[in-house]
């Protein structure tokens, strides 16, 4: 991951302060920040095919099904909105994108 052009965004829930990153290589990843003396990650996430060129929280309009997310844009055209707590793609748009994580791969739901 390239931390020098990376997009960070910084996520308060009732219980935890989340910050998340992407970067360059199209990877996102977060950390939760109240676990322990230096945070704990929570997942590491290739959503997008070029880099990560904003991350955003959804709009307050999209309704509670998007609460504990994090809206990714990348380079790529595709818009992939992740869940903070299991760390995969809930939703990717345009882009037809698949997202792959560390652990895990995720289809996206059209």
């Amino acid at each position: 991951m390239n931390f020098s052009a990376a997009k960070c965004k910084l996520a308060h829930t009732r219980d935890h302060v989340i910050y998340t990153a992407g970067a360059e290589d199209g990877t996102l990843q977060a950390w939760d920040l109240s676990a322990g003396s230096f945070g704990q990650r929570l997942f590491f996430l290739s959503a997008h095919g070029g880099p990560v060129l904003t991350l955003q929280p959804p709009p307050s309009a999209a309704g509670s099904v998007w609460d504990g997310c994090v809206v990714s844009c990348g380079a790529d055209g595709a818009v992939c909105i992740v869940s903070l707590a299991s760390g995969s793609c809930k939703r990717v748009l345009p882009g037809e994108l698949s997202c792959v994580t560390s652990k895990s791969t995720a289809t996206a739901v059209h």
